[in-house]
């Protein structure tokens, strides 16, 4: 479902935009696997960013503290 998802918004977007640029936290390993086999490329850490989220998420026993963000050139 995921990858239908980034083929559509590429198919919708393509002519607009760039980049595609997508978002997960630092302790979201499945996810980073996932954007990194689609083709993104790491682009930047928005340090802190789940610090404001009211209870702390933790995945794979590693606690959720920065946005890892990704992005993949979808038009020429």
């Amino acid at each position: 479902m995921g990858k239908k998802t980034l083929e559509l918004a590429t198919e919708i977007y393509h002519h607009s935009y760039t980049y595609l640029v997508v978002g997960t936290s630092n302790s979201s390993l499945d996810n980073i696997a996932f954007y990194q086999k689609a083709g993104f490329r790491f682009h930047k850490i928005n340090k802190d960013f789940f610090l404001r989220y009211p209870s702390p998420i933790v995945e794979f026993g590693i606690q959720a503290l920065d946005m890892v963000v990704f992005r993949k050139k979808i038009k020429e």
